[in-house]
């Protein structure tokens, strides 16, 4: 995640102008480093190959045998922010119905193992 965050008391106490400056920036930001992310992967992935290391890509259907035996991380980290009366659950929720609508793959539904 790539992203530049304000206090929202301290957000609401900016001049429009400023924040219409800090969200064209922060659009920039985000955009300048998954590029710097993305290249030294590439980079990063080379240099170990020519070192002898091997990359395994895991196919598919160990992918989410994977995703499927681990322990819900997600609903964990939502639980420990609803814990300090933190909206985790809503925050996950809303991440995951965001990843469904732009049609990101996801191996595993962990908002819905949430429970009531």
């Amino acid at each position: 995640s790539k992203a530049v965050t304000v206090n929202k008391d301290v957000w609401q106490g900016l001049p429009l102008e400023v924040q219409n400056a800090i969200r064209d920036a922060a659009i920039l930001y985000r955009e300048h480093t998954t590029h710097k992310a993305v290249d030294l992967a590439k980079s990063s992935y080379a240099k170990f190959e020519e070192m002898g290391g091997e990359i395994y890509v895991m196919p598919a259907e160990e992918r989410l045998k994977w995703a499927n035996t681990m322990p819900n991380v997600a609903k964990d980290w939502a639980a420990s922010l609803e814990a300090k009366s933190l909206p985790g659950n809503a925050v996950l929720k809303s991440y995951m119905n965001t990843m469904r609508s732009a049609n990101q793959p996801i191996l595993r539904q962990w908002d819905e193992e949430l429970g009531s």
